[in-house]
């Protein structure tokens, strides 16, 4: 049994060894002396509700995504994207962020994540039963989100646009979205109203005015943020190439899922280059999506190529992580 196929399957040293791995590189830097020398926190509506030190963020942060993980791999199997028995996404979801730096530490956009993978759920799953509530729940969470991180705000467009690639769009389902948002802005202005403190929500939602068009101030970058820009968006673009090579293998509810996220994967980077304030927040949907299409493309090819292809990915995941630590 290879490497793909032992992962494909529940095999419990597998998952233990990989776990292993993964913690290591996620706590080396402490190890090291090599630990980021500033303070984390959380925010609510811009102001900051307290602080912690960066092992503390790493060790939540490493929990919270693991977490995650097992949340979204049983998503998926109850989704029917991948087979039961089947830890191929979590896998590769926990590999991908141990090896990632920038989303090793919990702060305020990890608890918007969280929210904004909520209303996720309720978004894929609106064509199979309780559409309108569902829809009521998707907005209303995203607008939840968006106290945590203004930069979330921008999700909003984007789940509407979900609900016409999912299938699930009608005047109903439509209705019960903007219910949900004007349920926040009011329980919103009235917690403003109760605390009597107009200037706080004033303030914070002008973050979200900032707009800088094609900005490409974070394209000035060392040898090894290149090498990462490379490396995940490489293999990004070749798995959703090779997904849609072979989409005639699939059933129609899986395309429908792959479009969705292919659309996804477009907005993330439009939203980029037209916001530059984006680029802490893309990380953890950008990295959740290279864990999505390897694993749809894993799950339906199981080939000398693709064990070859998988076994490049670990590598150079590896060695980006250790040039990262000691260069």
């Amino acid at each position: 049994m290879n490497f793909q196929q032992k992962l494909l399957g529940f095999n419990n040293s597998t998952i233990v060894l990989i776990q292993l791995i993964c913690t290591i590189f996620w706590f080396l830097p402490f190890v090291l002396n090599k630990e980021p020398q500033t303070s984390f926190s959380i925010s609510f509506l811009g102001n900051t509700i307290f602080q912690y030190s960066p092992l503390t963020a790493a060790f939540i942060q490493y929990f919270f995504i693991s977490t995650i993980g097992f949340i979204i791999n049983n998503i998926l199997k109850s989704l029917q994207i991948i087979p039961l028995n089947n830890l191929f996404f979590y896998c590769c979801f926990i590999f991908i962020f141990s090896i990632t730096p920038q989303a090793q530490y919990f702060n305020t956009t990890s608890i918007s994540f969280f929210i904004l993978l909520l209303a996720l759920y309720y978004l894929l799953t609106m064509f199979q039963s309780e559409a309108v509530f569902k829809a009521f729940n998707c907005m209303f969470f995203l607008c939840i989100a968006t106290l945590f991180n203004i930069e979330f705000i921008w999700f909003i467009p984007f789940f509407w646009v979900g609900f016409i690639l999912l299938k699930a769009f009608t005047k109903n389902t439509f209705l019960a979205s903007v219910f949900g948002l004007l349920t926040f802005i009011i329980a919103l202005l009235s917690i403003v109203y109760l605390i009597n403190d107009w200037y706080v929500i004033e303030n914070y939602f002008a973050i979200g005015k900032k707009i800088d068009f094609l900005n490409f101030k974070y394209f000035s970058i060392n040898y090894i943020e290149f090498f990462e820009y490379i490396y995940f968006f490489v293999f990004l673009i070749f798995y959703i190439i090779i997904c849609f090579i072979n989409r005639y293998e699939q059933n129609n509810i899986l395309y429908i899922y792959y479009s969705f996220f292919i659309f996804f994967t477009i907005f993330l980077v439009f939203i980029y280059f037209i916001n530059s304030n984006f680029y802490k927040e893309i990380w953890m949907p950008l990295l959740s999506l290279i864990a999505f299409f390897s694993t749809f493309y894993y799950n339906s090819k199981q080939t000398k190529f693709s064990n070859i292809l998988l076994s490049i990915f670990v590598l150079l995941g590896v060695c980006y992580r250790l040039v990262n630590l000691f260069v």
